[in-house]
């Protein structure tokens, strides 16, 4: 029996990296099957990072529980682009692989 993985089903992937290079959005196109004869599409964002930080140790999960309870912001990752033409060449991507044909 074969399994189906994720990367099996990807239609397109694109990126936006950081201008520090440390931390990427990552934007990924790809399909589930077959409903009513049309391919049922999802879209997944995630960040790929190099920071060391681990959220899940028991320390990180006190003080981020600490934080949420007195109120203040809890960031995991951020990305800052400064350079509108990365920002304009991430956008027409994204259009891109949304309009992409399987």
């Amino acid at each position: 029996m074969k399994v189906h993985k994720l990367e099996d089903n990807i239609v397109g992937t694109i990126i936006l990296r950081c201008d520090d290079a440390c931390t990427n959005l990552v934007v990924d196109k790809f399909y589930w099957g077959i409903e009513d004869g049309e391919k049922d599409i999802s879209y997944n964002f995630r960040m790929d990072t190099s920071d060391f930080y681990d959220p899940n140790t028991i320390a990180n999960r006190i003080r981020n529980a600490w934080k949420a309870l007195t109120g203040k912001h809890i960031s995991y990752n951020d990305i800052y682009v400064d350079d509108i033409w990365k920002i304009s060449k991430f956008r027409d991507e994204l259009t891109e692989l949304i309009n992409k044909e399987m």
